[in-house]
């Protein structure tokens, strides 16, 4: 999932990318009054066309990873969802990736076959997470 919808509109160029708007304007209680706002074969078009995002580490939409939940009894009342997913994963016992791969029978990937086989990694915000072993990476980015 993005954190920008590219919004069209029927009434004008269906092709034509009108406006990208930001998830978060659309989540939770504002997703109501923006489907009425826009309607609702609008934002059916949009995201029927939408690109999803590449099979990449931290490919996770930024909107999801502090998401404000005044119920939670924490300082910051916030959640990361991604990680909330990972954690879950774990205890389900979903394998890191190499090990998912060993158990399949697959080729382990160093660092370096790492980086070859998803080419977006050597770019970015954080240059460090590019690095990552593979052997630490989480089987969750095969879903995404």
């Amino acid at each position: 999932m993005p954190d920008l919808i590219e919004y069209r509109d029927l009434r004008k160029d269906a092709n034509q990318i009108q406006n990208k708007v930001p998830v978060i304007e659309t989540f939770s209680g504002k997703a109501t009054g923006v489907m009425h706002s826009r309607g609702l074969g609008n934002w059916a078009l949009s995201m029927g066309r939408q690109r999803l995002g590449l099979l990449a580490l931290e490919n996770h939409p930024r909107f999801l990873q502090n998401v404000k939940m005044g119920r939670l009894e924490s300082a910051t009342q916030q959640i990361d969802v991604a990680a909330l997913g990972l954690i879950r994963d774990r205890e389900r016992g979903v394998p890191r990736f190499n090990e998912f791969r060993r158990q399949y029978g697959l080729r382990q990937l160093s660092g370096r076959s790492f980086r070859v086989c998803a080419p977006s990694l050597n770019h970015g915000p954080s240059k460090r997470s590019a690095k990552r072993s593979p052997e630490k990476s989480n089987s969750l980015m095969l879903d995404m």
